[in-house]
């Protein structure tokens, strides 16, 4: 059976794997975000949608968001983030299921359950739902993933032609969701925490009769590889560009980066993170890009 949550999750090829395959041209694009802090987590928070905490079960955070713009169609998303201390952590899955479909009296389950691992190596069981709503046909996508330290119960819930524009999201808020609230020393020794996932930024430039310019890039993977780029250019100078490129595996110590270069040398860098986008090490602020 062709099932819906295919296209819907295919969004995200480069952070989902599936074991089945997704036609590119079908999967829905994803929406511009934000990473926010929450006590015990942090989540994407999407531009140009509604954002609403509602009243959660103890040690959960209940959040549903919607676009401000739908012109005719209408479509939201609900992420329950279950803390380590949540009921659902006990199963997440069984009580994730028996939440939803107590939530969705009246709706028929489509297919059978599809189970996906995300990049970080988290496991999805996704469902999908048909019900009616009103005389018109409305999806509904459940996910349930667990992650470190945490679980998400996720849904979707629109018609089909709104998951086509706006269900990418769903993709993102189970890709980027980490748990620990992004906290770098609270991470575990030999661990990357999530949210130091990505591609980070120096940049300066200084004035006089010749301005230089210097850029570093040092982008980190879920595996724990990392790449390194550093370029200064002194303007107005015959001079090319001084260019250095590394890369090689790094872990997290405590709040010290501890990168091992494929030359063999190892650099231990303190770092302290600011929200989830400025991270500062060796005396330089970098951006997450």
């Amino acid at each position: 059976m062709k099932s819906f949550i295919g296209t819907v999750f295919g969004v995200l090829a480069a952070l989902v794997s599936f074991s089945g395959t997704t036609r590119a041209q079908d999967a829905p694009s994803a929406p511009e975000y934000n990473m926010t802090e929450v006590q015990g987590a942090v989540l994407p928070v999407f531009k140009d949608w509604s954002t609403q905490p509602i009243q959660a079960e103890q040690n959960t955070h209940d959040i549903v968001m919607a676009p401000k713009s739908q012109g005719d169609s209408t479509f939201a998303v609900r992420i329950i983030l279950a803390l380590p201390n949540s009921r659902f952590m006990k199963d997440l899955e069984g009580e994730g299921h028996q939440f939803v479909t107590k939530l969705l009296q009246g709706f028929e389950a489509v297919g059978e359950p599809n189970r996906f691992t995300l990049e970080d190596g988290s496991k999805v069981m996704a469902e999908e739902f048909k019900g009616q709503i009103k005389g018109t046909t409305v999806l509904v996508l459940a996910a349930y993933a667990q992650k470190r330290n945490g679980g998400i119960i996720l849904l979707g819930m629109g018609s089909e032609s709104s998951f086509k524009e706006y269900g990418g999201a769903m993709g993102v808020l189970l890709a980027k969701t980490s748990f620990q609230g992004g906290v770098a020393g609270k991470v575990e020794k030999g661990a990357i925490d999530p949210v130091l996932v990505g591609t980070w930024v120096w940049e300066m430039s200084s004035g006089g009769d010749y301005p230089v310019s210097s850029k570093i890039s040092v982008t980190i993977n879920p595996d724990g590889s990392y790449t390194y780029y550093a370029i200064t250019i002194t303007s107005h100078s015959d001079a090319a560009p001084s260019e250095t490129y590394d890369g090689g595996t790094v872990v997290l110590e405590g709040n010290v980066l501890v990168f091992k270069s494929q030359s063999g040398q190892t650099t231990r860098t303190p770092i302290q993170m600011q929200g989830t986008n400025m991270l500062y090490a060796g005396g330089r602020g970098f951006i997450k890009q």
